[in-house]
C-alpha cells in the first residue's frame, strides 16, 4: 500500500520547507489543558477521542508554539517512542516545567496511530494512559 512505511517509503510524507504551524490551535483556544502529538492522524485521533489536540507537524516545538501554549493551566505531551521523541520531551519539560505531564503509548508502539490498530478499545486504552499521568 503506498504511504505506508516499508517496502513502499515512509508512513508520512511533507513538502520540504512548507511552513509548519500549530495544527488545530483554532480548536483549542476555550480549554484549559491541551495534548500535543506530533503527527496530524494522532491530533485527529485524539479529538475523535474528546481530547483537545494540537499537532506539531514535526518532532520539534517552535518558539511560537510555546508562545501559544503558556496559556494552557496543563500540557500534556504525547511524544513518540523515538529519539525524536525524546528530544521533544526534553524540550517540553525545560518549557512547561510542571505543568508538563506526559503520556506514553505502551513501549512496543510508536505513536497514538499505532495504538488506534491495537485493540478493540483504544480510546479506553489512550484513556487509562492519560489517567496515569495525571
Amino acid at each position: 500500500m503506498p504511504g505506508v512505511r516499508g517496502a513502499f517509503g515512509p508512513k508520512h510524507l511533507t513538502l520540504a520547507g512548507a511552513p509548519k504551524p500549530l495544527y488545530g490551535r483554532e480548536r483549542v483556544e476555550d480549554h484549559d489543558e491541551v495534548f500535543i502529538v506530533e503527527g496530524p492522524i494522532d491530533y485527529l485521533l485524539l479529538w475523535q477521542w474528546g481530547y483537545p489536540a494540537v499537532a506539531t507537524l514535526g518532532s520539534r516545538i517552535k518558539q511560537e508554539h510555546v508562545e501559544f501554549l503558556q496559556g494552557f493551566s496543563r500540557v500534556y505531551l504525547v511524544p513518540h517512542r523515538d529519539d525524536a521523541g525524546r528530544q521533544m520531551w526534553r524540550d517540553c519539560k525545560e518549557t512547561f516545567g510542571e505543568r508538563l505531564s506526559t503520556v506514553l503509548v505502551p513501549e512496543e508502539m510508536k505513536d497514538v496511530g499505532d495504538l488506534a490498530e491495537e485493540g478493540a478499545s483504544p480510546a479506553q486504552m489512550f484513556a487509562r494512559l492519560v489517567d496515569k499521568a495525571r
